[in-house]
Parts: C-alpha cells; structure tokens; sequence
C-alpha cells in the first residue's frame, strides 16, 4: 500500500532483486502509471527461479504500472576487476547507471551474507567470499552492497566486481524503500 501511495505519475523507480522483492510486488494492485519509467539496479543473475531474478523483478514492477522498464545487461558479479572496468566503459551501462542516479525512489530488498543465503545458493556469492566477508565484519547485502552492522560498506573486497547501483548512489535517492 505504501508504494502505491508514493508513486506518482512521472516517478523514476530502481528495483534490486530478491525473493521477498518480488512477493511485494506480486501483491501491488495494478496502476496506470505510464508516464513511470523502472530501472533495473542490480546486474543480471543467472538463476533457474525467474522470480527471484532481478531483470524479472524489474519487467514485473513495470508490468504492475503499466510504465517501460530500463535493463541492466549485464552480471551481478565478475570473476574479475578488468571484465568490470570494461563493461562500465560500454555507453549503454553508463547511461543506465546515469538513469540510477536519477530515481526518485528505490525498492531494495535487504540480504544475509552466510553459507545459506540466495546469493551462495545461486552462485553469485561463493562459500570463499561470504567467510572473507564475514571476517571484515560484513553482515548483509543493500541491493548486493555488502555492509556492516552499522551501515558502513568501505573497503569491501568484492567492490570491484560488483555491477550494481552502490551505495552513494542509494543514498542520494530521496525515498529508499528497504525490504
């Protein structure tokens, strides 16, 4: 209820991904909000359950407002540092992560870094990863930020292979719904 109430007719909304993500907007009523435009947040990820998957959370929303959606093509996280330096020089991924910093409200689904979370289950974190993690203190994911206890996300190892909207980005963004 309370997106239905704050999205008005021209707003700009980012989506990340996620299980609980997709049952809130399964269970938004359906608007026409054409004029609304959604943007995916977070690379793609490449999992056998399609509602979990963040292009899918995305068309999904859009579906619900009757409004276009803008892709993010491309992984969530790369095996290495350069593969992402290269991709956020492609014009494409530039704009859209320019569009990012244009939303008026993002919709994020808020993760657990451990051995059974869904980015372990689903291959976009390994086992390796989330022990370094946790030994630096890391605790959560915000739109697959890793973060500590009190919010802080310096110095994350995986920073640089991570294809996602971060988290200056996030905090500039005037109504941040966390899930």
């Amino acid at each position: 209820r309370y997106l239905e109430e704050i999205i008005q007719p021209h707003s700009t909304i980012g989506v990340s991904w996620g299980g609980t993500l997709a049952a809130v907007i399964a269970r938004m009523s359906f608007m026409n909000r054409g004029m609304c435009r959604v943007i995916q947040m977070v690379g793609a990820q490449n999992m056998d359950l399609d509602k979990l998957k963040s292009d899918e959370i995305a068309r999904a929303l859009a579906n619900r407002l009757d409004c276009g959606c803008q892709m993010l093509y491309s992984p969530v996280v790369v095996e290495h540092p350069e593969t992402k330096n290269w991709l956020m020089q492609e014009s494409v991924i530039r704009k859209l992560f320019g569009n990012m910093a244009q939303c008026d409200i993002a919709l994020l689904g808020i993760g657990q870094l451990s051995a059974g979370s869904t980015m372990v289950e689903r291959g976009i974190f390994s086992e390796e990863d989330v022990a370094d993690l946790r030994k630096r203190g890391f605790v959560g994911d915000i739109c697959v930020n890793p973060v500590r206890i009190d919010g802080n996300w310096m110095d994350c190892p995986l920073r640089d292979r991570i294809i996602t909207a971060d988290m200056e980005v996030l905090a500039k963004i005037p109504n941040v719904v966390a899930v």
